[in-house]
């Protein structure tokens, strides 16, 4: 039977974001990239990210995957901390993909509140495009062509879903004490051009656990994905296979 690897995607975006890498790991895992409630083909709208989590545990029982290593990006990276602790003797280890633990600041809070006004008085469209060029390295973001790739991958969501998934992130709390308790793998990939997440923060919430494997993609923003698939290729790879030995040694 193939090692499992689930993919989570952020916010904005669906398990579409993962395809390209997803047809090159099946090759040697099996990969699941489910929708995380509200976004993609997920119709179910809910509040929280433990609500989000669960349902992702639900689409993983129903694909009878038993044990696995899940990676998130971004938003799915809070997802994915969420489920290793709802379900620790299924889940070998945690990526997260342009990702942190820490809950959010009062600025990003207020920010999360204004992103929520604006979808409820203009909708998604215009939204959806600054989301997409924010993304970007700065390298990539005045290119057409990247451009499209980003809009590509968060054009086809909702106003409902994206709204609660803003409340879910405003109100989530902080997994620093459990990353620092936690005696699994961990991988921290960081963009260097990331507008959302600066690498300092990274790489200071990353000394805090203690199987950390940290990669940083020196031509990224906040789709290393997309702007450095080999590189992400290889570090998924890598730290799949780290998860299944690290559970067998």
């Amino acid at each position: 039977m193939k090692k499992a690897i689930i993919l989570l995607h952020g916010y904005c975006e669906s398990g579409k974001l993962w395809n390209n890498l997803a047809g090159e790991l099946n090759n040697e895992f099996r990969v699941f990239t489910p929708d995380i409630a509200g976004h993609g083909a997920n119709s179910l709208v809910v509040n929280s990210i433990p609500e989000m989590a669960t349902n992702i545990i639900r689409q993983i029982t129903e694909e009878s995957i038993d044990q696995f290593c899940i990676i998130g990006h971004s938003m799915g990276g809070y997802v994915t901390l969420e489920i290793l602790k709802q379900i620790p003797d299924r889940c070998l280890g945690a990526g997260l993909f342009h990702s942190h633990a820490e809950a959010d600041s009062p600025d990003r809070k207020e920010n999360r509140n204004k992103g929520i006004k604006h979808l409820e008085q203009y909708g998604s469209l215009e939204y959806l495009k600054s989301m997409a060029m924010s993304m970007l390295s700065s390298d990539h973001a005045n290119s057409d062509d990247w451009f499209q790739q980003a809009y590509e991958q968060v054009k086809s969501n909702r106003s409902d879903g994206l709204i609660h998934a803003l409340m879910a992130m405003r109100d989530r709390e902080s997994q620093m004490s459990f990353i620092s308790n936690m005696n699994k793998p961990l991988l921290w990939v960081a963009g260097k051009n990331d507008s959302f997440f600066s690498l300092e923060d990274i790489l200071q919430q990353a000394s805090h656990s203690r199987l950390s494997m940290v990669h940083i993609l020196e031509e990224s923003g906040h789709l290393g994905m997309i702007e450095e698939p080999e590189k992400s290729l290889q570090i998924i790879r890598d730290f799949a296979n780290w998860c299944y030995s690290f559970s067998v040694s």
